[in-house]
């Protein structure tokens, strides 16, 4: 028997090297590694972890991953929430991990998140914000979760921040992007704290839920991109704050307003001076119908540069038929002399006017429906599904249905797109349809219709690009139960084309499904890894964060 070992090791070893994931150049393999969900409408569960799942698998994987500080970037402390429901972990073992990624992040910017931390105790949290304010001028993101957080979490975050950052005027600071949830309720003291945060960081890209955006000209003059989110009640805004504001903003980008209302009811007018913004490229709009916000930026706002515009109406407001009549026409005006517009996202439009906006899109290449997960949380009504009408938008080339609600599409709804597709297709001077993206609860559908829904999916496959993901809801949280399936003419072709057409959120997807078949491969294949450290770090965060022995 022993003497079949040298020969039983070497045929793994080759086993091992001849494996294809041991041929991929670690340019590839880090890239990756690097693209991991991030968002929490991917993969649940793994936004912390990664990092530690790759650097266990063998000796190259964590060598690769070791020296790779931006995959220990991310560090969170929060309380997931799983198939069962919320789970509490060891607080002491997430500051483990904690201290583990600040250390192997290296000179690394740092994403910095505290989520759902409401019943952290007080020591072990102020151990975790004194943890990573020892590298405070290397702070890039910052995000407060304040729906999931006491008050005096935020302040500490916050407050200590601004002390390090008084104590250390010589540390240059590389904050960009801040975000920050917090509950309607009085919280003037919080107010002056996040004023003193953006007067004192380069903050690029702003997040506010729940706070009134009273914000100083110079984090004004250097956003790029702003979201403003559920400010209504008594920290609604008034139409001149809103145009004072759009007016100071020149850089932006990418503009999002959620649930924001108007304080003292003023009606919107035409303004003599336009208010232009030349770099604006994304404009999201999820609002009732009808809000006096809308048909100001209608009315007043030139964006020269405008890509992407989604309309998502939460509700309709009970007001008289002819206010929403003339909002609805204001944002069809805006479209129609706004040509840059390529890519249109709408929910609850009613079908007149969808068809009058896509008849003022001419130029339009994507066409998307639905809610994001998100976005979704804050709608009251249900969203109806119809395919657009078959001869507006000449040149759309992708259609997205993202339908974050059970049963929203069912077989009468996947029939009527069947037909869109068809006749499409026979129109002169239309493009055909390239590209499909379905992502949506498909359960009623498998449950009642099995062998049909698998001939639909098939008939999509053989005329389009297609992405057919099933998305389950449940427990406040979106989670991929299966994976998405890219049926093609071509297979070999089809997933580099959907690698070329998609945004970054489906290539983060598509990739980890690859590198979880590699690394669910390479654990067979490759020599065993002796790293106490790692073992312990890999049990402990799958196991919610109890360590072992």
């Amino acid at each position: 028997m022993m003497v079949q070992v040298p020969a039983f090791i070497t045929a793994r070893q080759r086993r091992y090297q001849a494996a294809p994931i041991n041929r991929l150049p670690d340019e590839i393999l880090i890239q990756i590694f690097s693209s991991f969900p991030l968002l929490p409408e991917d993969i649940l569960g793994h936004r912390t972890s990664y990092a530690v799942l790759v650097s266990g698998i063998c000796h190259r994987w964590r060598q690769l991953a070791t020296q790779t500080g931006s995959l220990w970037s991310t560090i969170e402390f929060n309380r997931h929430i799983t198939t069962e429901g919320y789970r509490l972990p060891n607080y002491d073992g997430i500051l483990d991990v904690a201290r583990l990624y600040l250390r192997r992040s290296n000179d690394c910017g740092l994403r910095i998140i505290f989520g759902n931390i409401r019943h952290m105790p007080r020591e072990l949290f102020t151990a975790a914000v004194d943890l990573v304010l020892s590298a405070f001028s290397r702070w890039e993101v910052l995000e407060i979760h304040g729906l999931y957080c006491q008050e005096y979490q935020i302040q500490r975050v916050l407050s200590g921040f601004l002390d390090c950052c008084v104590r250390n005027p010589s540390q240059s600071l590389r904050l960009r992007s801040f975000h920050l949830e917090c509950v309607n309720q009085e919280i003037a003291e919080l107010e002056t704290i996040v004023l003193r945060v953006l007067a004192i960081a380069p903050i690029r890209s702003l997040t506010l839920r729940s706070i009134k955006p009273n914000l100083p000209l110079s984090a004004v003059q250097s956003l790029t991109h702003l979201s403003l989110q559920r400010c209504m009640d008594t920290i609604s805004i008034t139409l001149m704050d809103l145009d004072t504001l759009l007016r100071q903003c020149t850089r932006l980008r990418s503009i999002k307003f959620e649930h924001v209302g108007i304080h003292d009811g003023s009606l919107p007018g035409i303004m003599s001076a336009k208010i232009t913004l030349p770099h604006l490229e994304e404009m999201v709009l999820v609002q009732a119908v009808p809000n006096p916000i809308q048909t100001h930026i209608y009315q007043n706002v030139v964006a020269p540069s405008l890509q992407s515009f989604a309309m998502l109406v939460a509700e309709t407001c009970a007001s008289s038929d002819e206010a929403q009549e003339l909002e609805y026409d204001a944002m069809v005006s805006f479209l129609s002399t706004t040509p840059s517009i390529r890519s249109f996202r709408h929910a609850h439009l009613p079908d007149p006017h969808l068809e009058n906006a896509l008849r003022a899109l001419p130029q339009l290449t994507t066409l998307a429906f639905g809610f994001s997960w998100h976005e979704r949380r804050w709608t009251v009504t249900k969203a109806t599904y119809a395919p657009p009408p078959l001869d507006v938008c000449p040149r759309l080339s992708e259609y997205q249905i993202n339908a974050s609600e059970y049963g929203l599409i069912g077989l009468p709804e996947f029939i009527a797109l069947k037909h869109f597709i068809e006749a499409r297709s026979a129109l002169p001077g239309v493009v055909p349809l390239r590209a499909l993206t379905i992502k949506c609860d498909l359960r009623m559908l498998r449950e009642d219709h099995g062998e049909k829904e698998l001939a639909l999916r098939q008939w999509f496959g053989t005329r389009v690009e297609l992405v057919w993901e099933h998305v389950e809801v449940g427990l406040g949280a979106k989670k991929i139960s299966a994976l998405a399936d890219f049926s093609t003419k071509s297979k070999p072709r089809e997933v580099g084309a959907h690698a070329r057409r998609s945004g970054p959120e489906d290539l983060r997807v598509t990739v980890v499904r690859v590198s979880f078949l590699c690394a669910e491969r390479h654990l067979r294949l490759a020599p065993p890894l002796h790293n106490l450290e790692d073992l312990k770090l890999n049990v402990m965060v799958k196991n919610g964060g109890s360590t072992i022995d």
